[in-house]
């Protein structure tokens, strides 16, 4: 990863070394550090079931994000293509 700047304020990060499976990592750090309760509380703004334990609804919040990602990004290149040919 490429990262400038003078202190960790002024960090700049290059997409370019930025790969999908570094950014669901950290994701995946943040959402463990996070409390059940609030974990809950994010599947229920999601619509997502808030049962069981830690760990599976890290799992369901991971790929419920990683479907909607994917999902906007392949609308995103419909809409792109479209564009194309107008």
């Amino acid at each position: 990863m490429a990262i400038s700047g003078k202190d960790s304020e002024t960090m700049i990060v290059s997409s370019d070394s930025v790969s999908p499976k570094m950014v669901q990592t950290s994701l995946k750090s943040n959402l463990n550090q996070l409390l059940l309760e609030a974990l809950k509380f994010v599947c229920c703004g999601m619509g997502l079931s808030e049962t069981g334990q830690k760990q599976e609804i890290v799992t369901r919040l991971l790929k419920e994000i990683r479907g909607q990602t994917s999902l906007k990004v392949l609308t995103d290149e419909v809409e792109a293509s479209g564009k194309e040919k107008e």
